[in-house]
């Protein structure tokens, strides 16, 4: 109750958890060499894919992104 379990310093199993979320994620799809990050919701997750998508933008040669 007054603890975040999804704080991989604090409760090391939960990087190994990611990890294997992430590769049957991979599986699930077919795609062997998957990436990514778990986030607990809401803003977090926001922020998260406009950064990805930001970042795919400018390897597309986009320097000015409109949202």
């Amino acid at each position: 109750m007054y603890h975040n379990p999804l704080h991989i310093n604090t409760y090391h199993g939960v990087r190994q958890m990611e990890g294997e979320l992430i590769q049957m994620t991979g599986r699930l799809f077919n795609h062997p060499n998957v990436f990514g990050v778990t986030t607990f919701g809401g803003t977090d997750s926001i922020f998260q894919a406009l950064i990805a998508y930001r970042e795919l933008s400018r390897e597309k040669g986009i320097t000015k992104p409109n949202m």
